[in-house]
């Protein structure tokens, strides 16, 4: 019953957010810089323009490009606003659960422990706040999930079975930089997988 409780007030609490956070007109913490980079993209211009750091307005964008250029193509069919920025967290924060959900699986829990991993990880005040605000953090963060889910699939794999290795560790690979590519701190998962895999033994083809 606590468990049940927990959950639906959880399911509350996030709705509640994601519902505010859709027809906020304002800015939430750094969502003005992301803002401001995607409309730049958009309109083709370099939003990592050094010049920026010489003159006024003083613009600097500290993360890297992906969130920001997934956002302009947004832009150019409905403008600046921060709906889809916002709506690309949301959409991360679902398939983060999603894959967090098998994440659980593959580590082979129970599925009451899997519904209990979900609540512990939504009851993070980050990942509550970068559910639905227009910031690379959850995007970055559903990359490294995969990136680990992808994985723990090619660990339960034989391995002598090169057709499927080969293709999973591209897809790892591939995972791994656009995690960084969204957000620096995204890069803590390429040495966590390389060394995964060494001492696994899991890159041998």
């Amino acid at each position: 019953p606590l468990c049940l409780v927990t959950l639906v007030g959880l399911v509350y609490l996030y709705f509640q957010n994601i519902s505010i956070g859709t027809v906020a007109p304002f800015s939430l913490g750094e969502e003005g810089a992301a803002l401001f980079a995607a409309d730049y993209l958009s309109s083709g211009k370099n939003p990592y323009d050094l010049a920026f750091l010489n003159e006024h307005p003083w613009r600097v964008v500290g993360n890297p490009p992906f969130y920001y250029w997934l956002a302009s193509w947004f832009f150019k069919v409905i403008g600046p606003v921060l709906l889809p920025l916002r709506s690309i967290s949301t959409f991360s924060f679902v398939i983060l659960l999603m894959v967090s959900y098998r994440i659980f699986a593959l580590s082979g829990a129970s599925k009451v422990a899997r519904v209990i991993g979900l609540i512990t990880l939504s009851a993070f005040w980050s990942i509550w706040a970068f559910a639905s605000r227009g910031t690379p953090d959850m995007l970055s963060l559903m990359f490294v999930a995969l990136t680990i889910e992808q994985y723990m699939v090619l660990a339960r794999k034989p391995k002598d079975d090169n057709i499927f290795r080969f293709p999973r560790l591209v897809v790892i690979a591939t995972l791994a930089v656009l995690a960084t590519l969204t957000k620096q701190t995204g890069a803590a998962v390429v040495p966590a997988i390389a060394f995964a895999l060494i001492v696994g033994r899991q890159w041998r083809l």
